[in-house]
């Protein structure tokens, strides 16, 4: 004859019992693993905490105002106890959170050393974890969650692009950059007809120096990078005043030789990335009407807008277009020797 047994009653754990249970239980996975006697010596990264309850889950999101990229982390779920641990200490306050998710968390601490973060959960829930650059998003979900888990905000979503779009561009630059230091400096020459002048520019793709020197009819400007320069369109179509321009690599330097009509006056200077060479023949310098006579004078200005180391080598006055080839020139030799570096001028 067996015996029979009675309905066993369950204990209600309801109200105020739920919540000592979960303080008991959060209390017995907490103290094993932290040893109270010692604290992190290391200076606690300062962490904003935010906590909402969303429609149907509640989200917590933790800042690292300081970083790109999130430090490692660690969250898991042990006997109803959220434990998300870091590698390195935080300061973050966490005493508002059962307040904010009372349907989810019962007790919310942190660790005294600031190596973890602690919520006892009033039931059996999912986590879920989204990365954001610098934010940290933690849903808890019920167990009974269909669908997939929620996704990040629409502004953050869209923040995120605008960082990827921003990180393309630099990486896109860097990379042109490391393209162009590879192909080395390059220079091109740029001539403009003018009324009374002709100009050479000399536009370089990097930071350059110059040495001017002008010797009776032979100009000679060095620079100081070995880049190749193609004079041929200069050769085809002299300028007036002209007689022939060369340009060559010696020593590891560009120099860029002119021969000159001894009466041609000129002038140079720097202007951001480019080199100025104004080219003045003997009888161009006395205009024929108004608007050439503007331009001489624009062109006689002390200095225009924007240049810098100004060098001005005139001609042989005493010199007539006419005069027989291989007649002896009048007047004494003239030397002019001016080094330019940059943001500075040197005469001797």
């Amino acid at each position: 004859m067996g015996l029979s047994q009675g309905p066993r009653s369950v204990p209600d754990y309801s109200g105020a019992d739920v919540l000592c249970r979960s303080l008991a239980v959060l209390l017995a996975v907490s103290l094993p693993l932290m040893p109270l006697a010692q604290v992190h010596a290391q200076t606690a990264e300062a962490v904003e905490m935010e906590a909402r309850a969303e429609e149907g889950y509640g989200r917590m999101i933790l800042t690292f105002k300081d970083r790109t990229l999130l430090p490692h982390y660690d969250a898991a779920v042990t006997n109803n106890v959220l434990r998300v641990a870091f590698e390195t200490p935080v300061q973050i306050s966490v005493d508002d959170i059962p307040l904010l998710l009372g349907d989810y968390v019962a007790i919310a601490r942190r660790d005294p050393d600031g190596s973890a973060i602690r919520f006892a959960l009033k039931d059996k829930f999912r986590i879920n974890t989204l990365e954001a650059g610098e934010k940290l998003f933690i849903d808890i979900l019920p167990s009974n969650w269909q669908g997939l888990p929620p996704g990040l905000p629409d502004e953050v979503v869209r923040e995120l692009a605008r960082r990827a779009e921003e990180a393309m561009r630099q990486v896109r630059a860097l990379e042109q950059a490391r393209l162009k230091a590879q192909e080395g400096p390059k220079v091109t020459l740029h001539v403009g007809d003018h009324p009374t002048f002709t100009r050479l520019v000399f536009d370089w793709s990097i930071q350059f120096d110059t040495a001017f020197v002008r010797e009776d009819d032979i100009v000679r400007i060095t620079f100081n990078h070995p880049a190749q320069l193609d004079v041929g369109d200069l050769r085809a179509r002299l300028p007036r005043g002209v007689v022939d321009a060369t340009a060559f690599i010696d020593e590891g330097k560009l120099k860029f030789l002119m021969r000159l009509e001894p009466g041609v006056d000129i002038r140079a200077f720097r202007e951001e990335q480019t080199y100025v060479v104004d080219v003045s023949p003997q009888e161009a310098q006395v205009p024929a009407d108004p608007a050439n006579a503007a331009i001489n004078d624009a062109l006689g200005a002390d200095s225009p807008s924007g240049a810098s180391g100004m060098i001005v080598a005139p001609g042989d006055r005493d010199y007539t277009p006419r005069q027989p080839e291989g007649a002896p020139a009048s007047g004494a030799r003239r030397l002019i020797r001016i080094r330019f570096s940059t943001g500075s001028r040197a005469a001797a």
